[in-house]
């Protein structure tokens, strides 16, 4: 289990309010309690975050271009140029420190690595770095409890049929899941995989096409809500018509990293690697949340979301399955740029898990 234990620690520093004014704004609050109790060479894996970043919103004032592909070239452009001429010095430091397994991000303009504890200090105040985090994993979620509905009620409760009928049905749109991964073979699923290298990411290489790894099939259930067809009898999927790409964000053992969920945003956004090429989807979502800390805004991929919605992509997630009690919102759908969704039964009604 790869650092799960560390989510405890930092409910407890969002609840009791704990601060480390030595190094505040340089090392989190998580981060320096883990260090506290570190040996000078044990090995931590951490997010560093640089001082300067490009404003999202500056640049997209500034663009005119009403061609979506062009603006998101032009946003993905600026963030790898940023990334490109702030991060040399720093990966020359930590190369000549011996840092391990350094991985470059510019979808925010910073990187992951992992470096010896007693190394951590110096790294965090350097000019160039704004805030040294732990790079912990969360836990994959228990699927959301099923109903005795049929699958369709879900489809018919939110007038999808009729927009089918007025010629609506997803066409010439692309959908994206963060999830366990996609049955590929499914009979609802196969024919709308777009297919090829820019159409799946796995960040931990453990399968080269789409796969789900989740016994109960996590990612292909919430794929088959949105693109699903009705080979099975029934039409389960929202957008029949559209196409879609998956990330398997959960390893083999449901475990996500906070770089392996950075790395997955950053490919959605530039899937194939080339900013001059249009195939980032028009819509992702995200089934998971930090369903430990409920009512706390955990802000960890603000950039991120940040930079895919100034590139016009949708970003949905899970309110989550806490409910029913009030405050029981989780992170990242209580960012306040994400959009979040809750549940209804059969009935309509507020499902009793849906988070409030």
């Amino acid at each position: 289990m790869r650092k799960s234990i560390y989510i405890s620690i930092i409910f407890s520093l969002c609840v009791l309010g704990v601060q480390f004014s030595a190094r505040a704004g340089t090392i989190s609050p998580d981060l320096q309690l883990v260090l506290e109790g570190a040996s000078p060479d044990q090995e931590i894996d951490v997010i560093v975050f640089l001082t300067e970043q490009v404003d999202l919103k500056a640049l997209v004032d500034t663009k005119t271009l009403k061609d979506k592909s062009l603006l998101r070239s032009e946003i993905i452009t600026e963030l790898k140029i940023k990334a490109d001429k702030t991060q040399k010095e720093l990966l020359k430091f930590l190369d000549d420190k011996k840092a391990k397994k350094t991985l470059s991000f510019w979808i925010f303009n910073g990187l992951a690595v992992t470096v010896r504890a007693d190394l951590i200090p110096e790294l965090a105040v350097r000019p160039e770095v704004a805030e040294v985090r732990l790079d912990f994993a969360i836990l994959l979620s228990d699927p959301m409890p099923a109903t005795a509905a049929t699958p369709e009620w879900n489809i018919d409760a939110i007038g999808a049929p009729q927009l089918w009928d007025l010629g609506f049905t997803g066409q010439g749109l692309v959908i994206a899941n963060m999830d366990t991964g996609v049955d590929v073979n499914h009979s609802d699923l196969y024919p709308r995989w777009r297919g090829g290298t820019n159409s799946w990411f796995d960040p931990y290489g453990q399968w080269a096409n789409p796969h789900d790894s989740h016994p109960a099939g996590h990612g292909t259930g919430t794929m088959g809500v949105m693109v699903g067809g009705d080979a099975t009898g029934t039409s389960i999927g929202v957008a029949p018509g559209a196409q879609w790409i998956a990330v398997k964000m959960f390893d083999d053992a449901g475990e996500a990293p906070v770089s392996a969920i950075h790395q997955s945003f950053q490919w959605l956004l530039d899937p194939d690697g080339d900013p001059y090429t249009d195939d980032a989807p028009d819509v992702v979502n995200n089934s998971w949340g930090y369903r430990n800390w409920p009512d706390i805004c955990y802000l960890e991929f603000q950039q991120d979301i940040q930079a895919l919605k100034a590139s016009e992509i949708a970003v949905i997630f899970s309110a989550g399955n806490e409910g029913p009690g009030s405050a029981t919102s989780i992170s990242p759908a209580n960012n306040p740029e994400s959009f979040a969704v809750g549940a209804v039964s059969s009935t309509l009604d507020i499902a009793g898990y849906s988070s409030r």
